[in-house]
C-alpha cells in the first residue's frame, strides 16, 4: 500500500486515537482533549472544513474538522477517513549512542525519530560523564519524540532501551547477519557499509557513537575483536549529535 502524502497537513499527537477509532460509528469521531484542541484552534489556527492527521503510535487518520467544533469549543468532531496501520522502515536500525550531556541526547533523540531508528540504547562508555536520568528523562525523551514524529510526519517511535555497558551490547549482537558499525576518521569507506545495506545483506543494522570525547582506544579494539566494522563518516572529527545526523541520514538514504 502506497503511503499517502501528509507534507501539506498539519500531523498532531493523540495518545487515545486507537481507542477513539475502535469505538467510532460511521467514521465519526467526537471526543475531548483540552490540549489538542487548544492547539488546534489557539495556536494552529485551523478551521472548519480543513484536514489534519492525528497519531498515535499503531496507526494514523486524516480527519477533516467539523463547523460544529468551532461553535461548542470544547470537543474535536469530525469525519475521518484513511485509517492507517504504521509500517516500520527497514532495515531495522539500531543506535547505540554514548550518553551525552542531556540537552544534546534530546537532540540526538529528535534526530534519530525523525530519520527513522528503531531502537535507541544508552550506552556506558569510559567518557560517559552523567548518569541516566531514570524515568523522568526518559518522559522527556516521549515529549522530544513526539514533536519529531509530527514534524517528520515518520510516527513510528524508537524505543529506549536500558542503558547497557559496551561489553554488553557485543555480546548482545554477535549475529553475523547484522550489519555492526562504529565511527572513526581512519575507518574504512563509509560507502562499503552504504552498499551492502542498499543491496539489502542485512535486515538488521547497529551503529555504535561515542559520547562526547569519543571511544578509547580499548574500546575500539574491542569493538573491531568481536564483529564490529570500523567506517569513516568524515576525514574530520564530529560531535556525537553530527555523527549521528550524518550516519543515520545516509544508511536511512541508501534502504
Amino acid at each position: 500500500m502506497k503511503k499517502p502524502s501528509n507534507s501539506h497537513r498539519f500531523a498532531l499527537y493523540c495518545n487515545e486515537l486507537s481507542d477513539l477509532v475502535m469505538k467510532a460509528q460511521n467514521n465519526r469521531l467526537s471526543f475531548k482533549n483540552k490540549e489538542l484542541f487548544n492547539r488546534m484552534i489557539n495556536i494552529l489556527r485551523m478551521r472548519a472544513g480543513e484536514i489534519v492527521v492525528l497519531f498515535d503510535q499503531n496507526m494514523q487518520i486524516s480527519i477533516m474538522l467539523d463547523a460544529e467544533m468551532f461553535k461548542d469549543r470544547n470537543e474535536i468532531m469530525g469525519n475521518f477517513s484513511g485509517v492507517i496501520s504504521h509500517i516500520p522502515i527497514e532495515p531495522k536500525l539500531t543506535l547505540a549512542i554514548g550518553i551525552t550531556k542531556k540537552e544534546a541526547f534530546l537532540e540526538i533523540t529528535y534526530l534519530a525519530c525523525q530519520m527513522g531508528v528503531t531502537q535507541i540504547i544508552p550506552l556506558i562508555t569510559d567518557k560517559v560523564q552523567r548518569e541516566w536520568g531514570g524515568a523522568k528523562e526518559e518522559q522527556k525523551l516521549f515529549t522530544t519524540m513526539v514533536a519529531a514524529a509530527e514534524q517528520s510526519k515518520n510516527f513510528i517511535f524508537p524505543t529506549i532501551a536500558q542503558p547497557q555497558t559496551l561489553q554488553s551490547l557485543i555480546q548482545n549482537y554477535s549475529d553475523p547477519k547484522t550489519g555492526r558499525a562504529y565511527f572513526e576518521p581512519n575507518g574504512n569507506s563509509f560507502f562499503e557499509l552504504l552498499q551492502s545495506i542498499h543491496k539489502k545483506t542485512y535486515n538488521e543494522v547497529i551503529i555504535v557513537i561515542g559520547p562526547e570525547g569519543g571511544l578509547t582506544t580499548q574500546e575500539q579494539e574491542g569493538l573491531s575483536k568481536n564483529g564490529f566494522e570500523k567506517y569513516q563518516l568524515t576525514p574530520t572529527i564530529l560531535r556525537s549529535i553530527e555523527a549521528v545526523a550524518v550516519a543515520v541520514g545516509a544508511i536511512r538514504s541508501s534502504a
